[in-house]
């Protein structure tokens, strides 16, 4: 079972499935419960070949997937499941617990040679850490509509709950239409996806960046004088107040178009090229390097929490430490350390943390939420694979 559960022991009595089993609600079961009960029955339906009854009378030997007397311990998103020879009993406390719970009871199905098995066992699971995300980077490619949504499903079936989609281009900005790529999704079509994870219990976070990775943006010709270095689309220069109206815009139509999320991730990695106009070398001698990215962040931040989400940003290590500061790369000037702004959550990134994870530790010593993060498992292992 991935993720493995808390409290597991063997029963050592299995129950054969078959679609005489009804999946049994309680009297007052939600649409969300509904929802899980119909996704277990479309899977029992694949392996059997015959979907059972959903029903709210109950039976001798049934499927009971209830709320109704939950174990409030195992918290919000927590679940316990017990399996016999005589049917399935699972509650939770919330709609999430039992969808989670439902996505165990799919892991535990075997199909040896006759009848599918639903293996007799007795757990109980919650979470380590309430945010489980995952970063979707389609920068470089556009996937289609029914990979997003399968996409979403295998997600959930791993009980992670956060989608973190980096689009740049393959969002069709109602602001600035023509940044979309051809086939870039709509709108209305990001709305959809919004919903349909969100029937998993997934939110999907926008992140679409600012500062550096910008070339998407700054290649229009119309845009050009934002950059930071003429020659290069990579990045905005932080001084010029119009790459704020821009972004703002953008960041809007990322809010409208993933309605009832709670975040929005404005990136921010990667800026190399930092300090490089002649505004911003006059700007460094006053508040360093990084002033400039800790400049850009905090207004960047400031309208995603005025807009009434939460702001996500990639975080560079540029005056986190207290009393002194803690730098990488051998290019940046020593100066006075920043105070970043409050309410930003950092989703540590990769090429400059240390296997003992030093700068988000000085991150989170401030009072910072911290998501670690390895995008490179095979080359940089800030932590073991799951």
């Amino acid at each position: 079972i991935i993720p493995y559960p808390k409290e597991v022991k063997l029963e050592g009595q299995d129950l054969e499935l078959d679609a005489r089993i009804p999946i049994v609600l309680d009297k007052k079961a939600t649409d969300g419960d509904r929802f899980a009960a119909m996704e277990l029955a479309k899977f029992i339906g694949e392996v059997t070949g015959q979907q059972p009854r959903i029903q709210q009378q109950a039976e001798k030997r049934m499927i009971f997937l209830s709320r109704s007397k939950p174990d409030r311990t195992l918290g919000a998103e927590g679940y316990s499941l017990k399996i016999t020879s005589d049917g399935v009993i699972a509650q939770a406390v919330t709609e999430a617990g039992l969808f989670y719970a439902v996505q165990t009871i799919r892991q535990l199905l075997i199909k040896p040679a006759g009848s599918p098995l639903l293996k007799g066992i007795t757990l109980r699971d919650w979470p380590d850490t309430k945010v489980r995300a995952a970063h979707y980077d389609t920068k470089h490619h556009q996937d289609n509509k029914q990979f997003v949504q399968d996409f979403i499903r295998d997600l959930a079936r791993y009980k992670l709950n956060m989608l973190i989609w980096e689009w740049e281009d393959k969002f069709e900005y109602p602001s600035h239409p023509e940044l979309g790529a051809p086939g870039a999704f709509t709108l209305q079509e990001m709305q959809q996806f919004t919903a349909y994870a969100k029937q998993y219990h997934i939110q999907i976070v926008p992140l679409v960046q600012g500062l550096g990775h910008a070339g998407f943006i700054l290649k229009w010709p119309q845009f050009a004088h934002l950059r930071e270095v003429p020659a290069s689309n990579f990045e905005f220069c932080p001084l010029k107040e119009q790459s704020y109206t821009l972004l703002s815009e953008l960041w809007k139509d990322a809010m409208a178009a993933t309605p009832g999320s709670q975040y929005v991730h404005i990136g921010s990695d990667e800026t190399y090229e930092l300090g490089k106009c002649a505004d911003c070398k006059k700007k460094e001698s006053e508040i360093g390097r990084s002033g400039l990215y800790h400049l850009f962040v905090g207004k960047g931040a400031a309208f995603v929490q005025q807009s009434g989400r939460k702001a996500m940003a990639w975080e560079a290590p540029m005056g986190w430490a207290k009393g002194r500061l803690q730098v990488y790369g051998n290019d940046i000037k020593q100066e006075q350390p920043v105070v970043p702004r409050k309410g930003l959550i950092l989703t540590e990134s990769y090429d400059y943390e240390t296997p003992d994870l030093k700068y988000a530790k000085q991150a989170k010593a401030l009072g910072y939420p911290v998501y670690a993060y390895d995008p490179n498992p095979g080359i940089e292992q800030l932590f073991l694979p799951y």
